[in-house]
């Protein structure tokens, strides 16, 4: 066991203290004595071991075996002992006992000494050559040999002719001689040496030999010394030509620096670690950043580039089938042992495997890929883009999974950018199997180095081990630029209702022609229908032959083809009758909206039929109400039937259905119509960092979203808007000075109609008011550090519920150390635990504390007062958030100092909590009353676990309570 120097610098401590409060008979004898060591382990050779006793008086040592003695036996204070042990002859370990006495009153303090056995002393040392030739478990003693490199597990050696890698801890360095000892054994799947022990015999100049050249196809088979040329990757990964092929091994020189890099490592490659060749670098040139060659915009791939891949798969006897197509589980053609593929997959295309050495990636028949395998969890992270600056752009791709599989795929950005504005990362389901599902994903401020990953939530980029099963598919991946894009407006012709249908057995083509105002492009997912043509211009119609493959099926099969042209897509549905027969009877429809969703207050939508049977309408409900039954016809022919909904003030959704249906054939198509609810709405925002209106007025921007038609009133306001119907408004609001006491200035909000009223309530400012603080004083603080740090502005944590915008330290940062601890006391505050660092401002708020570290401000916001007066404090606070989205575990209480007392006669507040869970982030208003303030009065809003109940304050309370704070008025009541 290793003692600290901190214990015993503590102990000794303690023992000098009672040494000078005693007479220099009584310390004679050490009453404190600590070993610098409580155990020691000695090789079989004989040995001298050094170590130290600390002590605060006289002391003696006693052995209680004779191979092994001490020098000095006895001394006084701190001194340096030496154990000296004979060889170790035997065939097993021996033990022995070092006693150390001080005064006859405390108890001996016990060294434990073990002392190994030679398991190699019959042995001559053999060269390193001659112990790659043993057989694994063989026991070796090997002379002559250099150290060439080391690691931060081992080191290598060479005997000039061959090399061998030693796994264990030893004190070696480059270029000495030494001779090892050890058990023989596969490490990285070569042969090396465990070792036991290493004596050192000298030291000579490392000459090494020159490296051979290594490239992605190189498949270690012994340790040697190589050179690369690579592009460093996350992790150590090497990449050469695209393909991760070497990984850095167990480097004891950081080279965290290269990552992004294109290099020249050279060094000794050891095996394999990882299923890479891994590498023990010794030097390195750095060729600086890899460069990005981003791929144009738009990028779209359909993977047509899987078919010549699946057919080397099936012309090398292998079957590779269409999972999505069939619906089942089958064979897939792993894409690794097909010649051509890292050429296109990385090479051509741009795509990266993120765990690139499980080899995890498949071709499919259909032209589509595989990715993970049972325990295994694979992604694809998409080629970088060729982009100026930042730009937004729209990802679209199809997805599905593997039967029952438990996985769930996770969009994630690496680098610059966001999803929506809002998240770095967007987890996508799928409810059933071989169902293919289209995402769309919109992501903000992308640059060229922005890198957009797809890959399972259940990823570590390493192997599972819940045995689980994470297979999934991709189809029709599209990115692109959203400057510039719009809703287009998307005709096609030869479709009627946005329907095809083919024969089984021969089909005949069908002919479509797609125009747009943009350009557009077309794809399908299924391998049973072909398009000619994919893709069009805006404003030219573009001819597109849609061919069908004859059906084996018994049963009809259906899939639909996706028109994407600017912001705007189009499905055109495609129905085949099973093999050897006309089409089935068919009802089919398409709904003018989404019918999951309708409006309560009334809403109407149209449902176009087409069908070869006659049918008949059926409607669920009276709220339902069919506004036109046109006729229906027994040929193939499409009918438009339109409906309204009633308004819905039931209290709660309610759902129904129209259902088009032929009894003799069997055949029904139902659209279930789901209305919501019907709850008057006035929404009105504005920005939390008014707080308060002050005394002297206040002009202030606010968004109103109604539903329903309202009338306006206020009482103090003059008001831009008094009558408006349902819809979205932006306006401003002039609030005039108050020269009276503080008031609440409110717009009252009504509809007669729906008896509803919504109130806008700030309270402004007024001749009561001792303190107040929105915190404006940092806004000049905020503008100094961003144009500092013009890349990382201050962020809004609470505005964005979001724990990780930028919050810099106001002690250490180079530009706000200088000026806010001098702001944060002209605005009247102290900082209770100023050394600990521990606040952080936000715009415009500060935020407090860090895990295992608190503190809190004090102010004395009474000044003005002349005698006892009893006041309110307001706040506003808000709870951090950790990275799993777990809000931090904190209260506040109101501590005062000085005059006065809470309404519970204390000097301390009731506990003021927060109703934020998971992923939430809001401000809560507090409001507390004090008895009998006065000038010298002063307050602290303190976090309720640095609170001690003797009314201290423990600032070191293990954990995380970080919270925000904001908005802080004082007024005499």
């Amino acid at each position: 066991m290793k003692i600290s120097k901190y214990s015993i610098i503590a102990s000794l401590g303690a023992a000098m203290m009672a040494f000078f409060g005693c007479t220099q008979a009584e310390i004679e004898e050490s009453r404190a004595i600590i070993p610098q060591e409580t155990e020691f382990v000695l090789p079989a050779a004989a040995s001298e071991q050094p170590f130290t006793i600390y002590a605060d008086g006289t002391w003696q040592v006693d052995v209680n075996a004779d191979w092994l003695s001490v020098n000095p036996t006895s001394g006084q204070g701190t001194m340096d002992i030496t154990l000296t042990a004979e060889e170790n002859a035997g065939d097993v370990a021996r033990e022995a006992k070092i006693v150390i006495q001080g005064a006859a009153t405390i108890s001996a303090v016990e060294i434990a000494i073990t002392q190994k056995m030679d398991r190699f002393r019959a042995m001559e040392p053999i060269s390193v050559t001659e112990a790659l030739a043993l057989e694994a478990d063989a026991l070796a003693k090997i002379g002559g040999a250099q150290v060439m490199a080391l690691t931060t597990n081992g080191f290598i050696i060479s005997d000039g002719a061959s090399n061998m890698f030693v796994e264990g801890k030893a004190s070696v360095a480059a270029g000495d001689k030494l001779t090892v000892t050890g058990d023989i054994a596969a490490i990285n799947g070569i042969t090396a040496l465990k070792l036991d022990e290493a004596t050192v015999s000298g030291n000579e100049e490392v000459v090494y030999p020159e490296p051979k050249v290594v490239d992605e196809s190189y498949v270690p088979a012994k340790v040697e010394y190589v050179k690369v040329a690579a592009s460093y990757l996350s992790g150590g990964k090497l990449s050469v030509n695209g393909k991760q092929c070497a990984i850095v091994y167990k480097s004891v020189k950081d080279l965290s620096a290269l990552v992004g890099h294109e290099v020249e490592l050279v060094g000794y490659c050891v095996g394999i670690d990882s299923k890479l060749a891994a590498l023990v670098v010794l030097s390195y040139t750095d060729n600086g950043k890899t460069p990005i060659v981003g791929k144009a915009l738009p990028f779209r791939d359909n993977f047509d580039w899987v078919a010549p891949l699946v057919q080397w798969d099936k012309d090398n006897g292998r079957t590779t089938g269409d999972s999505m197509g069939d619906k089942k589980t089958v064979n897939y053609g792993n894409a690794y042992a097909i010649p051509d593929f890292e050429a296109t997959f990385t090479g051509q295309m741009g795509y990266e495997s993120m765990f690139y050495s499980s080899k995890t990636v498949y071709v499919c028949g259909g032209n589509y890929l595989k990715f993970s395998k049972t325990n295994n969890c694979n992604g694809v992270r998409l080629p970088a883009f060729a982009i100026e600056g930042s730009d937004d752009l729209r990802l679209t791709f199809d997805w599905g999974k593997n039967d029952t599989d438990a996985v769930e795929l996770e969009v994630e950005i690496e680098g610059k950018g966001t999803i929506d504005g809002a998240s770095k990362s967007a987890v996508l389901t799928v409810d059933e199997g071989f169902t293919w599902k289209n995402e769309v994903i919109l992501i903000n401020g992308a640059t060229a180095e922005t890198r957009i990953c797809i890959r399972p939530t259940t990823y570590t980029g390493a192997v599972a081990t819940d045995g689980k099963l994470y297979r999934w598919f991709l189809d029709n991946v599209e990115v692109v630029s959203m400057a510039g894009m719009k809703d287009a407006n998307i005709e096609v012709t030869g479709a009627d209702n946005n329907l095809i249908t083919f024969e089984g057995l021969e089909p005949e083509a069908a002919n479509l022609t797609v125009t747009s105002d943009s350009d557009f492009t077309v794809n399908c997912t299924a391998s049973w229908l072909h398009l000619d043509v994919t893709e069009g211009l805006a404003g030219e119609p573009t001819a597109i032959v849609v061919s069908c493959d004859p059906s084996e099926l018994d049963v009809l099969r259906k899939e639909e083809i996706t028109i994407k042209s600017g912001l705007s897509e189009k499905k055109i549905q495609v129905v085949q009758s099973a093999a050897g027969q006309q089409l089935d009877p068919l009802i089919s429809v398409i709904c003018s909206k989404p019918t999951d969703a309708l409006l309560g207050e009334g809403d109407e939508f149209s449902v176009a039929v087409q069908a070869n049977v006659e049918y008949e309408v059926a409607i669920s409900d009276e709220w339902i109400k069919a506004v036109e039954a046109p006729a229906t016809k027994a040929s193939v022919g499409k009918s438009e039937h339109s409906f309204t909904l009633d308004l819905n003030v039931s209290g709660a959704p309610r759902t129904g259905y129209v259902r088009f249906f032929n009894k003799e054939s069997k055949v029904e198509a139902v659209v279930v119509v789901k209305q919501e609810n019907f709850e008057p709405r006035i929404d009105i925002q504005y920005s939390h960092t008014i707080g308060y209106i002050p005394a002297d007025g206040l002009t202030f921007d606010v968004h109103i979203s109604s539903n329903i038609d309202f009338t306006a009133t206020s009482e103090v306001i003059t008001l831009p808007v008094e009558n408006a119907i349902a819809g979205d408004y932006d306006i401003q609001i002039t609030v005039p000075a108050n020269t009276g006491v503080s008031r609440d200035v409110e717009v009252v909000f009504s509809n007669e109609k729906y008896s509803f009223t919504k109130t806008l309530s700030i309270n402004q400012l007024g001749t009561d008011v001792l303190f107040a603080d929105n915190f404006d004083w940092l806004k000049p603080l905020i503008e100094k550090y961003n144009e500092a740090n013009p890349t990382k502005p201050i962020g809004d944590s609470v505005g964005k519920q979001s724990g990780s915008e930028n919050a810099p330290n106001s002690y250490t940062d180079a530009t706000l150390k200088t000026i806010f601890p001098d702001a944060l006391k002209d605005a009247g505050y102290t900082d209770l635990n100023k050394g600990a660092k521990v606040v952080y401002p936000q715009a415009n708020y500060l935020k407090f504390s860090k895990t295992d570290n608190q503190t809190s401000l004090q102010f004395q916001p009474c000044t003005t007062l002349t005698g006892a007066t009893d006041v309110t404090l307001d706040f506003d606070w808000c709870s951090q958030l950790q990275g799993d989205g777990t809000v931090d575990n904190v209260s506040l209480v109101v501590v005062i100092s000085g005059e006065g007392t809470f309404e519970n006669g204390t000097k301390f507040s009731a506990p003021f909590t927060q109703a934020q869970e998971k992923g939430q982030m809001f401000w809560t208003h507090v409001s507390t009353k004090i008895i009998g303030a006065n000038s010298d009065t002063k307050l602290n809003i303190v976090g309720a676990n640095s609170l001690k109940d003797d009314g201290t304050y423990n600032w070191k309370v293990k954990g995380v309570f970080r919270w925000y704070l904001d908005n802080i008025v004082v007024k005499a009541k």
